[in-house]
């Protein structure tokens, strides 16, 4: 990577500690000869094409938003974990000096993370068109009764069933509402997707791991009940009975910026382990 000049901050302006932590940032970045630009909603074209990496202040929720923003330009994210969990983000607040130090002396790697894209068809027509870092979920609406799915992976039928709804992931997103859900916990190293049922009224109905080059098809059954797709958690677009989603994976990837020496399992051990409880070391 060539000599970073120009670093772009995405935050959380909720967060008084994000906007404290920003400006002491810019202030530190431009003791350093480093422009610093903040990120504008209303062109996120031009914010992404004029700087070298981009710092994302906050909780997994900024570093996904900061993802979508992003997909297309490859520009590094290196997240600051300002919230509860922070499986995305790589450093901690207390580490941010060292951190900046590194990435401005050239001393880091950076991990690609697999992205998917979903098309939303109406009446055989494409009308939406959504990327994801984390996922996809389609659920029934808050006082709605079940919803009904039919699943195709390829041209092939893979079931029928009633259920709260469905989960695509990434294996980045296999640590979060997948896992909740019954999901399998995948290595980020692995090109696969996962399709969680949310409490289906079946036992059939189980986790499945598959090809990400396989397109998935999941098509609404349902005229009295309400639904919706939602993306990475953040994103929600009402669907129609008979609407197709399809989703496979995306040309687009996330490239996250590592410093700290911290593999998988670590983070698997320390992010997830219970408040007090035992973990046991293998």
């Amino acid at each position: 990577m060539s000599k970073i000049s120009r670093i772009g901050l995405i935050l959380n302006h909720s967060k008084k500690i994000a906007v404290d932590l920003a400006n002491e940032i810019e202030i530190f970045l431009n003791k350093n000869n480093i422009e610093v630009c903040f990120f504008n909603e209303n062109n996120p074209e031009e914010f992404c094409k004029s700087i070298d990496i981009i710092l994302v202040l906050g909780g997994d929720g900024t570093f996904l938003r900061a993802a979508r923003y992003s997909a297309g330009y490859s520009v590094p994210l290196l997240g600051v974990n300002l919230g509860s969990l922070g499986f995305l983000n790589d450093i901690e607040i207390g580490e941010i000096n060292i951190a900046l130090s590194k990435v401005l002396e050239g001393d880091f790697e950076l991990e690609e993370r697999m992205m998917l894209v979903a098309s939303l068809q109406r009446e055989g027509k494409v009308i939406e068109k959504f990327y994801a870092l984390n996922d996809f979920v389609i659920a029934k609406g808050s006082f709605s009764r079940l919803i009904n799915l039919d699943i195709f992976v390829g041209e092939n039928f893979v079931d029928s069933f009633s259920s709260d709804g469905i989960i695509v992931s990434t294996p980045t997103g296999s640590t979060a509402y997948s896992l909740s859900a019954g999901g399998p916990i995948v290595h980020p190293d692995l090109d696969v997707c996962v399709i969680t049922p949310i409490c289906p009224h079946t036992l059939s109905a189980r986790p499945l791991v598959i090809s990400p080059e396989k397109k998935i098809s999941i098509i609404i059954r349902s005229s009295n009940s309400e639904a919706m797709l939602t993306v990475d958690g953040q994103y929600g677009y009402n669907l129609d009975n008979n609407d197709r989603i399809v989703v496979f994976k995306s040309d687009y990837v996330t490239k996250m910026v590592k410093i700290k020496e911290k593999n998988f399992f670590q983070i698997i051990r320390n992010k997830l382990k219970p408040e007090g409880g035992i973990v046991f070391e293998g």
